[in-house]
């Protein structure tokens, strides 16, 4: 669980990063490619659900094995 955690926080680090570099650009006129801005937005949006879901299922793992015990 931990490891996925962090690899998922590592992986939107870099998307944001990404998505930070090209509104940059977009906002300094180099480039005028919107559709790199809404994929990256719609990547860090599904790894923030990834994230949440991970989180859940761990939590909900870690009660059904105190309610086995």
């Amino acid at each position: 669980m931990i490891l996925s955690i962090i690899l998922v926080c590592i992986t939107s680090l870099l998307v944001g990063y990404e998505l930070y570099g090209i509104y940059s650009a977009r906002a300094k006129g180099l480039t005028k490619n919107t559709t790199r801005i809404i994929t990256h937005l719609s990547m860090f949006v599904l790894l923030i659900i990834l994230l949440l879901q991970v989180i859940y299922f761990a939590i909900k793992m870690s009660q059904l094995s105190i309610v086995i015990k």
